[in-house]
């Protein structure tokens, strides 16, 4: 399940979109943080650590000088588009750490 999400929902830089169907203003092309965020969760917890910690660090290469994230990003420039600084986006930050370092004991 995890696998079909991901692939369901990655854009070509690895990170995940919120949805993949046109919802009225077009196709979704941007990652949502906190869903890449959430996979990271998922990978740590099903055993897949590699792979969740290099989407991990995918994410957090993609902060701002001062380490702050937005509510989206763009897979293609890796610009901060929508809310900024999201608080979702950080508290994901602190639990795929978590499940990151659990999954490393």
């Amino acid at each position: 399940m995890v696998e079909a999400i991901r692939k369901s929902l990655a854009t070509p830089s690895g990170l995940l979109r919120r949805y993949s169907f046109d919802d009225g203003f077009g196709e979704t092309t941007s990652a949502f943080t906190i869903c890449s965020l959430w996979m990271v969760e998922a990978l740590a917890r099903i055993g897949k650590e590699e792979d969740a910690r290099t989407l991990f660090e995918l994410v957090l290469s993609h902060a701002n000088d001062v380490g702050l994230l937005s509510e989206d990003i763009d897979p293609t420039t890796g610009e901060l588009w929508g809310n900024f600084p999201q608080t979702y986006s950080h508290f994901g930050v602190i639990n795929a750490a978590f499940a990151l370092d659990a999954a490393a004991r």
